[in-house]
């Protein structure tokens, strides 16, 4: 769909090409409209584009792709309005561009990394790793890793597994784990004798770390 909207006057009969028109919405009062960039009183939707002859007969101007108008939204807390004049409308790629830029210098000045949308990418993430260490048939282990720094282990006890019967890590002959991964990443952070063993000490100090990196950061962009 392509929507053109109405510069001068509320849409009414006679306003505005009526071949492939598709919607029609007036507003209350004339607004401005990033889309538009510019004051408009209304749109009309069409399945096919206007001709260049046919929306300067009405006083239309066509507004951006749906991609481009996400471009022009928030950026990390920066609002970027890109205005044009109706014969000087460049290619889309044009505002593309000058937006990327905005992005890369804000980025720049921040030392925030920002994704493709402009928001800013997550700055602690925590990655756990469960290694299976098998010293026998029916004797074995799981390591527990954060961030690739190990952090406890735990004993993992094989068991006799029946055809069919779900199980996890390596089987040898009939006898595997039936413990998944994710159990022994909840007992490193919420064991029940924590207060005890101070399991999760590990992950704090990881988590602390990254808190004075972070605070080394903020006071860097002051």
């Amino acid at each position: 769909m392509k929507r053109y909207y109405s510069t001068h006057r509320p849409v009414g009969p006679g306003t505005y090409p009526r071949a492939g028109t598709h919607e029609i919405h007036n507003y209350d009062e004339r607004q401005y409209v990033r889309d538009a960039g510019r004051e408009v009183w209304g749109y009309i939707e069409y399945d096919r584009e206007l001709t260049p002859e046919e929306a300067r007969s009405y006083e239309l101007v066509e507004g951006g792709k749906e991609e481009d108008v996400k471009l022009l939204g928030k950026i990390s807390g920066i609002e970027a309005y890109l205005f044009y004049e109706e014969e000087h409308r460049p290619e889309l790629r044009t505002a593309r561009e000058l937006i990327h830029a905005a992005v890369a210098e804000f980025a720049e000045a921040t030392g925030v990394t920002l994704d493709s949308t402009g928001e800013p990418e997550p700055t602690l993430t925590l990655s756990f790793t469960v290694k299976r260490n098998r010293r026998s048939v029916t004797q074995a282990e799981a390591a527990v890793y954060c961030n690739g720094e190990y952090i406890t282990s735990f004993g993992d006890d094989p068991q006799l597994i029946e055809p069919g019967e779900k199980y996890y890590g390596y089987l040898a002959g009939c006898w595997a784990s039936k413990t998944p991964e994710a159990k022994f990443i909840h007992a490193t952070l919420f064991h029940k004798y924590d207060d005890l063993y101070h399991i999760s000490d590990g992950v704090q100090k990881i988590i602390d770390r990254e808190i004075e990196r972070e605070t080394a950061l903020a006071q860097r962009r002051l």
